[in-house]
């Protein structure tokens, strides 16, 4: 195979739900969460999956399709893969999020015993003014930017601004392995990479054919 020639990327849904919504693949999910979220990798005791589509309550509401849901320790993270580009994007994302906190409180529940919910957006164009490729939301008072409540996170990696700004190493091996186009892009991430689960899953994509 020429190393420029196309491969099965990672950043198509069908793809990316094959490697990251697989719960064979508990150990690679594990760190690509916490690689993304910088949270300890030994905080992750286990992952719960499900492939979810939002129903909405009445018939005129909106239908929403969420990418992958998972139950991290007793937290919501939702991950979607947005290939192109979607009017009032940042709107859909806040709806989602809004739509996953509410449904996890069970009639009779305390409102404390809500989840932290958190969306991690990976985006493949450019959304914010700004050169950094990793921005995260959460609930501040906007004079003190005291926090309100960590129940609320919201995660965006743009990765049309991955060779713009160099942030976290482990961060942005994950995301240049999704956003790789051919088999030299995939080597190059390889020969960085010596060993690990990011490792696997380059070898895995090399060998990868689409669904029937």
């Amino acid at each position: 195979m020429n190393r420029e020639e196309k491969i099965v990327k990672l950043k198509l849904d069908v793809i990316f739900k094959r490697v990251f919504g697989n719960a064979k693949n508990e150990k690679i999910i594990a760190a690509f969460i916490s690689d993304l979220l910088e949270i300890p990798r030994e905080s992750i005791r286990a992952i719960y999956i499900s492939n979810v589509e939002l129903t909405p309550e009445y018939l005129d509401q909106k239908f929403s399709r969420l990418d992958l849901k998972l139950n991290v320790d007793g937290r919501i993270v939702n991950i979607e893969m947005q290939v192109n580009r979607e009017p009032d994007f940042k709107e859909r994302t806040l709806f989602y999020w809004a739509k996953l906190y509410s449904e996890e409180l069970d009639a009779g529940e305390e409102y404390g015993e809500l989840k932290q919910t958190i969306c991690i957006n990976i985006i493949n164009f450019e959304l914010f003014d700004c050169e950094d490729y990793h921005s995260k939301f959460e609930l501040l008072e906007s004079q003190r930017k005291e926090l309100m409540t960590n129940k609320l996170a919201i995660h965006f990696f743009e990765l049309r601004k991955l060779s713009k700004f160099k942030r976290n190493r482990r961060m942005e091996d994950w995301l240049q392995l999704i956003d790789a186009e051919t088999e030299g892009d995939l080597m190059a991430i390889q020969e960085m990479i010596r060993y690990g689960r990011k490792r696997i899953i380059v070898k895995s994509v090399c060998t990868m054919k689409l669904p029937p």
